[in-house]
């Protein structure tokens, strides 16, 4: 706050928020969709096991958009000198480090992510 007053607490905010609605709108779309194929496949399964396995393949598939976005707003985050170029940014990552650079910090994701989604698809559905 001292050296950067209001604004630096917004720093990195650009990428995510470009990037949630279309995330979120996906994981529900492929939540249920998969959710039909397990469905399908297995007549038997319970409606509650579908929707935390379908919530997690959804949670799991949508983390290829998320990781790079959250990538680069821990970047916009730490960058000290002034805002940070996202496309120079990228271009430095993949020079330096290759596609998979984009993707730091997955694993992290996937522990954090993947559970959420089963719980939450799970809740939502017995909440109906």
């Amino acid at each position: 706050m001292k050296h950067e007053g209001v604004t630096g607490l917004y720093k990195g905010v650009v990428s995510p928020l470009s990037v949630v609605v279309p995330v979120r709108s996906l994981t529900f779309v492929l939540s249920d969709q998969i959710n039909l194929g397990l469905q399908e496949i297995s007549p038997d399964i319970s409606p509650i096991t579908s929707a935390a396995v379908s919530g997690m393949l959804a949670g799991l598939t949508t983390l290829s958009l998320v990781v790079p976005s959250d990538l680069l707003k821990i970047r916009a985050q730490t960058h000290k000198n002034g805002s940070l170029n996202y496309r120079k940014e990228v271009k430095n990552i993949l020079r330096r480090e290759g596609p998979v650079g984009l993707y730091r910090g997955f694993g992290a994701s996937v522990g954090r992510d993947v559970p959420y989604w089963g719980i939450y698809f799970t809740s939502f559905l017995w909440l109906k």
